[in-house]
């Protein structure tokens, strides 16, 4: 993956780099605020790749320099809130190549940022064609078999990743995670419990059966 994302830097010079790197530094940390400038800059590309076939070309290495360069920058789940481009508020970097058919870009992301989550909708009520639509949909409504197999294809693999493949390995998985988490609470407990009582058990058994007897009567 290393070489892959470094052999596309060549469209981007140093300058471009240290200029934009100084607006980066410029907004001290400030994570949204970052993915919002990059967000912006790689949808003016976008917007320009769709004039012809040579500025597509051109664009799209753009693109592909930008992202590798700047990759750590950028949470590929932002969602856009800006108001240079007001019509794509609430837009993943993902939906706005989804919608321009970028097929490179869709699969160049996926590939790239493996936390990409594809399930995130757009939030629209102005437009019915957008409103909660996730990648896939708008994937399916252009009819672009392309993105939607790669999307498809992503999401066998997030699930391979976290070790489950089919609904019953996935309802088993969150199960145990509750119980996890229900389990670590219970030990909170009766660590504050012992604390509040100052270690007298007699008192700590008789908190533990009162709160047995009464859960007895609440599932009566």
């Amino acid at each position: 993956m290393t070489d892959l994302s470094t052999k596309f830097l060549k469209y981007l010079s140093k300058e471009e780099i240290t200029l934009f790197q100084g607006r980066i530094a410029k907004l001290q940390n400030n994570r949204d605020a970052i993915c919002q400038i990059i967000y912006e800059e790689l949808s003016t590309y976008l917007q320009v790749s769709q004039r012809n076939d040579t500025f597509y070309e051109l664009s799209t290495y753009k693109i592909l320099a930008f992202l590798s360069e700047f990759r750590k920058n950028y949470d590929i789940n932002y969602q856009y809130q800006g108001e240079k481009f007001p019509l794509e508020k609430s837009y993943t970097l993902l939906h706005k190549c989804v919608l321009l058919n970028h097929v490179i870009l869709v699969r160049f992301l996926l590939l790239l940022f493996k936390e990409c989550q594809v399930d995130i909708a757009i939030s629209n009520p102005e437009n019915s064609y957008l409103d909660k639509k996730n990648a896939l949909d708008l994937a399916v409504f252009n009819c672009n078999a392309q993105i939607i197999s790669a999307i498809q294809a992503f999401k066998v693999e997030q699930r391979r990743a976290k070790g489950y493949t089919t609904t019953w390995n996935r309802d088993a998985k969150n199960l145990m995670e509750e119980y996890d988490l229900m389990s670590s609470k219970s030990e909170l407990f009766i660590e504050a419990l012992h604390q509040a009582t100052k270690g007298d058990e007699s008192k700590v058994d008789m908190v533990l059966e009162t709160l047995q007897e009464t859960m007895k009567i609440l599932i009566q």
